[in-house]
């Protein structure tokens, strides 16, 4: 009898650290994909910084060339930290249409300035 319940504590125990460690992988999957659009909006943002500077800056006839290479620097990188979240696992169908909306409309290839 004391086998037996030794036994059943070991398979419960079991059961529920598997539950538990599955549970931090789906943790670690969603937070890994929150952190990585969180990444590339902070970089369009700072983009759109830096293209309003530019324009700010050029209708009062500065130079101002490098905001322009800065911005397109930022976009590629925003683009391919979206890129990856985008090729990524998603927990949902509904969450999947939303990123490939987005991709749809966010241009993903370098853009000519010039």
């Amino acid at each position: 009898m004391f086998v037996i319940l030794i036994i059943a504590v070991i398979a419960i125990g079991y059961g529920a650290l598997k539950l538990a460690g599955d549970g931090l992988l789906d943790v670690q999957r969603a937070s890994v994909g929150i952190s990585t659009l969180k990444t590339s909006s902070e970089k369009l943002l700072q983009v759109r910084l830096a293209l309003g500077s530019y324009e700010t800056l050029f209708s009062v006839s500065k130079q101002t060339d490098a905001l322009l290479s800065d911005a397109q620097k930022l976009l590629v990188e925003s683009n391919a930290d979206f890129g990856a979240y985008a090729s990524g696992s998603f927990e949902s169908d509904v969450e999947r249409s939303l990123a490939q909306a987005v991709a749809r409309t966010r241009p993903m290839r370098p853009l000519k300035w010039r």
